[in-house]
């Protein structure tokens, strides 16, 4: 059995040894938190402010030959408008939040992109501005069997198209 004179020559070896350790611990975390504080007083340690908002309000000038903002229309073929509303495309509703949006849109008949696609550039349907399908054939446009056939290639042919953007 201990004697009660060793019980407490143990426990002050405790408090010694815990004061040794503690007080340096104490004084680095005192240290730190005043070292913070005077960094985050000045103005070159106030965090900035990246969000993307900031950023983009930030940069509203055009490039050296434009008077005014270009107008991007960035169409998604097939993409389901719950995507949106579940909040799966965090990059796409960034740029919603910074520009315009349509909440919904009525597809045009027929329901192809390209057809559609025209339709919200020119704000005609497609029987108004000739663009009816994904892929064309018209017999009496062009002179070779390559120039019956609507393509890239082609696209500058105003027989093919009949609204204007």
């Amino acid at each position: 059995m201990m004697s009660a004179t060793r019980i407490k020559m143990s426990w002050r070896k405790i408090a010694l040894y815990s004061a040794a350790i503690a007080t340096p611990l104490v004084l680095l975390i005192a240290l730190i938190i005043v070292a913070t504080k005077k960094c985050c007083t000045e103005r070159d340690c106030q965090p900035e402010d990246n969000s993307w908002q900031t950023q983009i309000n930030s940069r509203k000038q055009c490039a050296k030959g434009w008077q005014s903002f270009p107008v991007v229309i960035i169409s998604l073929d097939g993409f389901r408008a719950d995507y949106l509303k579940n909040n799966i495309t965090p990059t796409i509703e960034q740029l919603i939040q910074a520009g315009s949006h349509a909440p919904y849109m009525y597809s045009s008949y027929p329901t192809k992109t390209f057809p559609n696609h025209y339709s919200i550039v020119t704000g005609l349907y497609p029987e108004a501005h000739g663009i009816i399908d994904n892929r064309m054939y018209d017999p009496e446009v062009g002179i070779t069997e390559e120039d019956h056939r609507f393509t890239m290639a082609h696209s500058e042919n105003t027989k093919w198209w009949l609204g204007e953007p």
